[in-house]
């Protein structure tokens, strides 16, 4: 499996104003393939590749002073990737057919994805004073 590539084309932030101290009850995290498309590529083997679009989102529910979402970080962009002629085509057939690709094409194009996204949405929650999306590793005192 090859991935090339993974461009962000769009990048959207937003905290509400909050007035007092606020408890985050939860943050989700949810990427999703928004559309496949096949194209030229010179450098593979085969002379063509996939395009991969995805849309990324994490949102900040807050539990006081008032329920609602504190904010959202948003992303969209693309994954390229290429490998064997023929998975190639079993992809966009299945992408076409039932908006679905196999596993074996699909974990690590997301894995490709999710991995800019979280580290570009870890940068980006503090530019807006978020905590981060997602749980980094602590460092606890050893054991005597």
């Amino acid at each position: 499996m090859a991935v090339i590539a993974v461009n962000l084309r769009e990048i959207n932030l937003k905290r509400e104003d909050i007035d007092a101290e606020v408890k985050i009850k939860n943050v989700t995290n949810n990427i999703n393939l928004t559309n496949l498309k096949q194209v030229d590529f010179p450098l593979s083997d085969t002379g063509k590749a996939l395009v991969f679009s995805f849309e990324y989102k994490s949102d900040y529910e807050m539990s006081e002073p008032k329920e609602g979402v504190l904010g959202t970080i948003y992303m969209a962009g693309d994954v390229l990737f290429t490998e064997k002629k023929k998975l190639l085509e079993s992809a966009l057939k299945s992408w076409k057919d039932k908006q679905k690709v196999d596993d074996e094409v699909l974990l690590p194009v997301l894995q490709a994805a999710f991995n800019t996204v979280n580290i570009e949405a870890i940068y980006l929650s503090r530019k807006v004073l978020l905590p981060s999306p997602i749980q980094l590793p602590q460092i606890a005192p050893q054991k005597k």
